[in-house]
């Protein structure tokens, strides 16, 4: 089910083309008049996502990491980057305003660049343990961040340095 914070995403926004995402429950909620092509990334929630009449599911790439779930190969990077698409809804390892978003995994890092690269707005998915947080592999400044979603109260003292950065914190 979504949160409002996600609803509130899609309502201020047009998604028409395709999401590309790493966290299916972060997946958007579907009109009934307009056909999602959702091309995942992350394979943790996918039979959930299967069940909406009106979102095509489609999986990117052949070897999947056995820590963070998602998709990792040289071919999902490859159809990634083939692909334009209106939002991507990023899960992060760690964020931090200086460093930006990081991680630790080489391929996992490769993989969401493209990801990022391919879409028009960057939805960055975190919680409280990962806000301040800084992994050796840099995927992107923080500048590219759109909208941060945090499971933290929008005016939580954690996040005041984000809204400070003019990063629209849900």
């Amino acid at each position: 089910m979504l949160t409002e914070r996600q609803s509130y995403i899609l309502s201020h926004d047009s998604v028409h083309n395709a999401v590309l995402c790493t966290n299916l429950s972060q997946a958007i909620n579907v009109c009934d008049d307009t056909v999602h092509h959702n091309l995942m990334c992350g394979n943790s929630f996918l039979l959930e996502h299967l069940s909406h009449p009106n979102v095509e599911v489609i999986v990117i790439g052949d070897k999947v990491s056995k820590n963070s779930k998602i998709t990792i190969s040289q071919e999902a990077i490859t159809r990634i980057k083939q692909i334009k698409c209106d939002i991507c809804f990023l899960g992060t390892n760690a964020i931090d305003l200086e460093e930006g978003v990081s991680d630790n995994d080489w391929e996992i890092v490769q993989v969401k660049e493209a990801m990022i690269e391919s879409a028009q707005k960057l939805v960055c998915l975190t919680i409280a343990e990962k806000l301040h947080s800084i992994q050796p592999l840099q995927i992107c400044p923080i500048t590219d961040i759109d909208i941060l979603i945090a499971k933290l109260p929008p005016d939580d003292p954690l996040l005041k340095p984000y809204v400070d950065a003019a990063i629209e914190v849900l």
